[in-house]
């Protein structure tokens, strides 16, 4: 526990405790390095129950006993808190319904939420400060105190090779300090614009319920729920006035939107081509059109015409697609390569001969227009 730990550096059982922050009791006991990292404070819950944002001093909150976090609710007038033991405690807390919401690190809620199940979502509360976390020493070592500042200072000019590890933990600081960025530009209130057609299958369309509904949807409740950044589709250019601040669907190409910055591709699509084996001999070389399954709709045009052709045929069903093939009505087909390989898996290709070294491939990214939501969307 931190009590446990705090009583070893006050005993000299221990020399320091690393990732400390001050609070009012810590500094009548203990002496604090300069501080080594930037936290962003965040609430977390989970998602069976429906936290109105507007009240969160309402619910009961978890926090690790005698922790910063501790003191920031305490200091916010919540009196409803459970304090638990450690980490672990914590979050089991929360999911097991003794707490509504629990307040912590950033960091630590997103290594949490990379090695559990449980869905839940980030909250930004505007009433908590930062955290500015420290190596924490007793005040009867000032010796050492000294020398672990001279230490930062000297590793801030170094450049050190890391293991996987802790990549992954300064991935996490990097989309922590994206975060902070945001939250100091914009009030805690604003929603992020991104623009996407309904007719963008699979990444974006209309369900039976006429809900918009896709990979990109889902990309952003991902995104919302991890970082506490608000989104909204926008999937009419005709209902902003303004610009849009995401265009989520940038496939590489010399079109630029001016004033945006392309992020690193996070999807890739493969297309295979196929040929009919009935046909093989008597192939005939006129015919140029080849067959694509994809999403009609004039926002697909331009992307299939750029990778595929103008002249390509686009077929939305694949058994009407390999139909045409098997009768020359074109003289090959494009599909998907996770499609296909359903196909595949089911003997449907039966006399089609998948051809070697004519795949199609591009990546998609987003092009962002403010430059610490791009860094975000990086992280």
């Amino acid at each position: 526990s931190i009590d446990t730990l705090l009583y070893a550096v006050d005993t000299g059982t221990i020399d320091l405790a690393i990732g400390f922050s001050r609070n009012r009791n810590r500094e009548s006991i203990f002496d604090f390095s300069m501080h080594t990292t930037e936290s962003k404070v965040v609430a977390w819950h989970a998602n069976y129950i429906d936290i109105n944002q507007n009240s969160l001093k309402s619910y009961r909150w978890a926090c690790i006993k005698s922790s910063v976090f501790c003191s920031q609710l305490e200091t916010n007038g919540i009196r409803n808190i459970l304090e638990v033991e450690n980490y672990t405690e914590m979050f089991l807390s929360v999911v097991n319904k003794r707490a509504d919401i629990l307040l912590s690190s950033y960091v630590s809620i997103a290594q949490f939420i990379e090695s559990s199940s449980v869905e839940g979502k980030v909250v930004l509360p505007k009433w908590v400060e930062d955290e500015y976390v420290s190596i924490m020493v007793s005040k009867k070592n000032p010796r050492l105190l000294s020398e672990i500042n001279q230490a930062i200072i000297q590793s801030a000019n170094v450049d050190n090779n890391t293991h996987d590890s802790q990549e992954r933990f300064d991935e996490l600081h990097r989309l922590d300090n994206a975060i902070m960025s945001l939250e100091d530009k914009f009030s805690s209130d604003k929603v992020f614009t991104y623009y996407i057609s309904d007719e963008a299958y699979p990444f974006s369309f209309l369900n039976s319920d006429g809900e918009n509904v896709g990979y990109i949807p889902d990309l952003f409740d991902l995104i919302e729920s991890r970082t506490g950044i608000s989104f909204t589709l926008v999937s009419n250019r005709n209902d902003a006035s303004s610009r849009f601040d995401i265009y989520p669907l940038s496939i590489a190409s010399d079109k630029k939107h001016n004033g945006y910055n392309e992020t690193i591709p996070y999807m890739n699509l493969k297309y295979k081509a196929l040929v009919s084996q009935r046909d093989e001999n008597i192939y005939n070389e006129n015919i140029y059109f080849a067959g694509v399954l994809f999403a009609n709709g004039l926002y697909n045009k331009d992307m299939k015409n750029q990778h595929f052709g103008d002249m390509s045929i686009v077929y939305t069903d694949i058994d009407d697609l390999l139909k045409s093939l098997k009768y020359g009505a074109i003289s090959k087909a494009y599909i998907r390569e996770d499609v296909l390989s359903e196909y595949v898996a089911l003997n449907k290709l039966d006399g089609y001969t998948i051809l070697r070294d004519s795949d199609i491939q591009f990546s998609t990214g987003m092009y962002v227009s403010d430059p610490d939501l791009h860094q975000l969307l990086n992280s």
